[in-house]
């Protein structure tokens, strides 16, 4: 597999894999119920995510670093309205 097709693949899988909270957060909003996110859940992604990023910059990799920040900015998000929906 050429370079390319590598980062490209590196590229789409983390961006796939970064937006799964994205259908979370829309329910949560459009809902305004967060009672059923777990906040365990949510902070230990927040560390996965800190700690993937700290190993994309450590070892170069681009989509690593890219993609663990939007997951960690998307999991952030889920959590900030877990502790600020009407019915959490």
């Amino acid at each position: 597999m050429s370079g390319f097709a590598v980062e490209a693949l590196g590229f789409i899988a983390g961006g796939v894999a970064s937006l799964a909270s994205a259908p979370q957060i829309i329910k949560i909003i459009r809902s305004g119920d967060a009672a059923d996110v777990s906040r365990t859940t949510y902070f230990i992604m927040l560390a996965a995510a800190a700690l993937w990023t700290g190993y994309g910059l450590l070892r170069g990799i681009f989509p690593i670093v890219l993609w663990n920040i939007v997951w960690f900015i998307t999991s952030s998000w889920v959590l900030v309205l877990k502790f600020t929906a009407k019915k959490s």
